[in-house]
């Protein structure tokens, strides 16, 4: 087993404390890079396209043990804070909104972006962060936009084209059915199936938190 090639027992339950939108401003940086050298998270990813990942490049090169992934990006859900597709400004990829910027929704993202134009952008962001100078460990997905069946093949493909893991966590029909997406459970579950087949290992669970205050936290946990 995975967990065990890690140097854990079976029965250990093992936690990952990740952070992602690295790359988003300034006070985001000095946040997760403060969080990685307390030892409050173990790693984070970045978004390539976010107008401070040029600082993001430079602490990590300073700083090369810091284990860094790219927090792949097809959306962009802020309304005055934009970024855009890196490979791409042409309208008939379907990348870019009415602002020729990112989708502010991943819905809007998954009905209008061609896939082989997903592909290449998904693929110039992996590249630009290690020609940077990252070295990077991982991909994840912003906004869940790429765990769509349009864009799962290719997140996959670039995983083993770069050599580095795929973040994807563990879903069930009640999961899919509470994001709205209960009619393409039967099509999520089969392609996961095949994943988990394959030996890709799949996160069991995954917990999202804004560090905010929240009155039902402790239920949430």
């Amino acid at each position: 087993m995975l967990i065990e090639k890690l140097g854990f027992e079976t029965t250990d339950k093992v936690v990952i404390f990740h952070i992602d939108d690295v790359g988003f401003s300034h006070s985001s940086n000095i946040a997760t890079f403060e969080c990685l050298d307390f030892g409050v998270a173990s790693c984070g990813s970045v978004i390539v396209p976010a107008p401070w990942f040029l600082e993001t490049t430079s602490i990590c090169k300073k700083q090369p043990s810091y284990d860094m992934g790219v927090h792949l990006t097809l959306t962009c859900e802020y309304d005055l804070y934009r970024w855009r597709a890196l490979s791409s400004v042409d309208p008939k990829t379907g990348l870019l909104d009415s602002e020729r910027s990112l989708w502010r929704t991943a819905e809007e993202a998954i009905a209008n972006i061609n896939p082989k134009a997903a592909e290449i952008e998904l693929r110039t962001q992996v590249q630009t962060a290690l020609a940077s100078g990252i070295d990077i460990t991982h991909i994840d997905t912003h906004m869940g936009t790429v765990m769509d069946p349009k864009f799962l093949p290719f997140y996959l493909k670039i995983a083993r084209e770069f050599k580095v893991v795929a973040f994807l966590p563990r879903i069930s029909r009640e999961i899919l059915k509470a994001a709205g997406l209960g009619n393409l459970a039967d099509v999520y579950l089969k392609m996961f199936d095949k994943i988990e087949e394959s030996g890709i290992p799949i996160l069991d669970h995954m917990i999202i938190d804004t560090m905010g205050d929240s009155p039902n936290k402790t239920d949430y946990y």
